[in-house]
């Protein structure tokens, strides 16, 4: 077979060309520290790699929700720290001041001292983050949660939701609990009391103003009749220095009948039926008398008109013992509340804990795909450019050949 000297120029130049190009590639690998210059050299090795580096992406996203959860459950920590203190101090003050050797006006500068505490306790259920947004107000972050109306009466205006954030793969974490988490509601004889109707309530007794609560004896049902299905008559008196008396006629034979009788009399009183136990059909009528000293009462059936009548008991609560009860309970449920935080807190870290050796784990893999090994690519680096110049070398010597060097 016969080879021109086009011929060996044109392979010459294409080994040349393709072994510059290699030299060209391990120079470029080396520049950037990857084995992979693009994903067509190695499809599937850039496919593995994409999808690591996306699961990292993840990781850290989990990481950021991570941290920011920690953040603010330190927040929430340090608040109901305070609260939990605060309780504390109330319940001291409350056991103190009723355990009969204080004055009426020792009991005033008790009472001072609670109200000061509860004023406290409000701004700190107000209170916000760095953002202005409401720690306590659920998902409704721009609306004051507790709001306190010209009577001194606070309700809450936040909602019960609480915000979610994704910290791993089907794992979510709350990222805030909303105020009626937190500030929990007191359930005392089937009525439930809010967290500052507790203290106000507190407060009130100790001066002798709470409003008056009286509940019946139980009753099987709402339905159960009481006078064999007959009308009868209620006799109220309300007030301390000049009590107004009142006929009610009840026309429902039925502790329901009689809820709807005082709610439409002109007493001033309110009732409704309460379950002690949830699970249970049978209730109580409990009466709350309007607020003040002069709110006390005095409920009975009413003899003589109808002829019959039910023989129903009426017990007054005692306002200041019920009410160390119900301040005990909300410095539990708070105390309760603090703990719940650090049990989220110990979750958090678990949870950090186990993303970063996740994410450990998946970088070093990313780096066993992805990052180039100088050592081995220096060497083949040398080794191709000796190549190079021995490839070059022989062919400048194979070019400056002629005949006349065979002829001689």
């Amino acid at each position: 077979m016969k080879v021109s000297t086009s011929q060996m120029f044109l392979s010459t130049s294409s080994q040349l060309a393709k072994q510059s190009g290699r030299i060209n590639e391990l120079q470029a690998k080396i520049s950037t520290g990857e084995k992979l210059l693009s994903p067509s050299e190695e499809p599937q090795r850039a496919a593995l790699i994409n999808q690591l580096e996306s699961t990292a992406s993840q990781i850290s996203t989990y990481q950021k929700n991570l941290d920011k959860v920690d953040g603010r459950l330190s927040i929430e920590e340090a608040i109901l720290t305070s609260v939990d203190n605060i309780m504390g101090r109330i319940r001291d003050l409350s056991l103190a001041a009723a355990s009969g050797t204080y004055s009426a006006g020792d009991k005033a500068i008790v009472v001072q001292e609670m109200r000061g505490l509860r004023d406290e306790l409000l701004s700190l259920a107000n209170s916000q983050d760095s953002g202005g947004n409401y720690i306590f107000a659920g998902t409704k972050v721009t609306t004051v949660p507790y709001q306190e109306n010209a009577a001194g009466e606070v309700s809450y205006y936040g909602d019960s939701s609480s915000a979610v954030v994704s910290t791993g793969p089907n794992s979510n974490v709350k990222l805030n609990r909303p105020g009626s988490e937190v500030f929990s509601k007191v359930t005392d004889g089937g009525v439930d009391y809010s967290f500052f109707d507790v203290l106000d309530g507190m407060a009130n007794a100790l001066m002798g103003t709470a409003k008056q609560e009286t509940v019946s004896a139980a009753f099987s049902t709402s339905a159960t009749q009481l006078n064999s299905g007959d009308v009868f008559n209620l006799e109220v008196s309300v007030g301390k220095t000049t009590p107004v008396d009142t006929i009610i006629n009840v026309a429902t034979d039925t502790p329901e009948g009689i809820v709807t009788a005082i709610n439409e009399s002109s007493t001033g009183l309110t009732a409704k039926l309460v379950k002690e136990d949830i699970t249970s059909d049978e209730v109580r009528i409990y009466i709350e008398g309007p607020a003040g000293e002069e709110g006390v009462f005095t409920i009975s059936t009413a003899a003589g008109v109808p002829a019959t009548f039910p023989n129903i008991t009426f017990t007054n609560n005692d306002a200041i013992q019920r009410g160390i009860g119900r301040v005990s309970e909300s410095k539990n449920l708070a105390t309760d509340a603090l703990v719940g935080i650090g049990v989220s807190m110990s979750v958090v870290n678990e949870k950090k804990d186990v993303n970063e050796e996740r994410d450990l784990a998946v970088k070093k893999l990313i780096s066993s795909e992805k990052d180039l090994d100088y050592a081995l690519a220096v060497t083949e680096l040398s080794s191709e450019i000796i190549a190079l110049e021995a490839l070059q070398s022989s062919f400048a010597k194979i070019s400056q050949m002629s005949l006349f060097d065979y002829l001689r």
